[in-house]
């Protein structure tokens, strides 16, 4: 016994350890964080807790962990030779790896335990060498899928190894009929084959299922004017775009066309066309409907200019008192902040620059993660951004968290 730990810590110590950028070492959301020890379970050495280690600690210890692993105290446990233990474990031998040093579709749905660590050895070793799992924030655990919403494991075939989301294809996919029902519902099988290159996405959107490529919220085909070969969505622009009238109603509603079209690089959003040196973002404020000319349909505001602005002359008096005409107008890009002109109602957001202001809301709280201390609207960048995936869906809609955070300088507006 002794003898073979021996061999068997020779061996380890053969192996080169992983650089340190090849391994995320999370952040510092654990109450231990900063005390001098590693409390993150899945390394091992000198420079580990002398307490108790939870799995709720993996990936938020991230300082301690990393000055000892950089200092050659610590090794990471899943490099080289790894030890699964044994199958002690309640939940061994039952088709899904509960040890959580490891991470991937071949994982357990119940909650990590420290207790199970090398104590389900038979399941976590077929699921690691099927590529099912992977080490747990190690090198080769899959990029971010950049921005795709997966969905839900709702579908009566979720976690059964296929994907049975129509809005994919590839050989990752069930060789079953795919049906409506399942767009958005099997998101785990998905969601692995996706990050292996074993799917993508299909070339067509289908009918009830949104599509999020490159964090841009395509919608659906549900516009009269879907598949047509032009993108009737007035958030674009380009020459991929329909020659007749663009609607607001059109919006999200055109996704095989437009998709299409952005993916050939016939069409842009309309965003996109802003300079990187564009002057410092101005909050818009855009007050009330006081005016006797509000709910008419078109801004009364003499702050904006476009075609979206009234015919009849602008009166100072309705200053901020169009609002629901203006709001709309100004997010279906048919009015603009003149040149020079504050944004905000007490004069003291003025912009002198000759360029155009970036001129903004922050919107409302409608988005599932509303009000959880970050911000999810990917409009904005800075250390207040949530870690996970920014979605087009949440643009505007996260308001009291981006609005905070922008406040306290964690956040700023993205350069266009």
């Amino acid at each position: 016994m002794l003898l073979s730990r021996i061999v068997k810590l020779a061996f380890a110590a053969s192996l080169a350890a992983l650089p340190a950028q090849a391994i995320d070492f999370g952040d510092d959301a654990s109450d231990y964080a900063n005390d001098g020890a590693c409390d993150d379970l899945r390394f091992e050495g000198k420079g580990m807790t002398g307490g108790p280690l939870l799995a709720d600690d993996i990936l938020h210890d991230a300082t301690d962990c990393k000055r000892f692993y950089d200092a050659g105290k610590l090794t990471f446990s899943l490099e080289g030779e790894i030890d699964y233990g044994t199958d002690t474990s309640q939940w061994a031998l039952d088709g899904e790896c509960d040890d959580p040093r490891f991470d991937g579709p071949g994982m357990s749905d119940t909650p990590m335990l420290a207790e199970d660590i090398r104590q389900d050895a038979s399941d976590c070793r077929s699921g690691f060498e099927s590529g099912a799992l992977w080490a747990r924030g190690g090198p080769d655990a899959p990029e971010p899928d950049s921005g795709m919403d997966f969905g839900d494991d709702t579908s009566q075939w979720s976690n059964d190894g296929e994907c049975d989301d129509p809005r994919f294809e590839g050989e990752g996919m069930t060789d079953t009929p795919l049906v409506e029902a399942d767009i958005g519902h099997d998101a785990t099988d998905c969601r692995a084959a996706f990050q292996a290159g074993r799917i993508k996405l299909t070339d067509t959107v289908p009918k009830d299922g949104a599509v999020v490529f490159e964090n841009i919220d395509f919608g659906t085909d549900t516009s009269q004017w879907a598949s047509d070969g032009e993108c009737d969505d007035m958030r674009f622009q380009g020459e991929g775009m329909t020659d007749t009238p663009l609607l607001e109603e059109d919006i999200r509603k055109d996704a095989s066309d437009c998709l299409t079209a952005f993916q050939e690089g016939r069409i842009a959003l309309k965003t996109d066309t802003l300079t990187p040196d564009a002057p410092k973002a101005v909050v818009l404020d855009f007050g009330d409907d006081s005016s006797q000319w509000s709910g008419d349909g078109e801004c009364d505001d003499p702050r904006f200019e476009g075609e979206g602005m009234t015919d009849t002359p602008l009166l100072d008096e309705d200053i901020g008192k169009d609002a629901s005409d203006c709001r709309a107008q100004f997010e279906a890009a048919g009015i603009q902040l003149r040149q020079g002109v504050s944004g905000a109602l007490d004069g003291q957001q003025t912009e002198t620059s000759d360029a155009p202001a970036r001129a903004f809301t922050f919107g409302d709280d409608s988005s599932q993660w509303a009000r959880d201390g970050e911000c999810d609207d990917p409009r904005f960048e800075g250390e207040g951004m949530t870690g996970t995936s920014l979605l087009d869906n949440d643009i505007e809609r996260d308001a009291s968290d981006c609005q905070a955070a922008f406040e306290a300088g964690t956040i700023t507006l993205k350069a266009r």
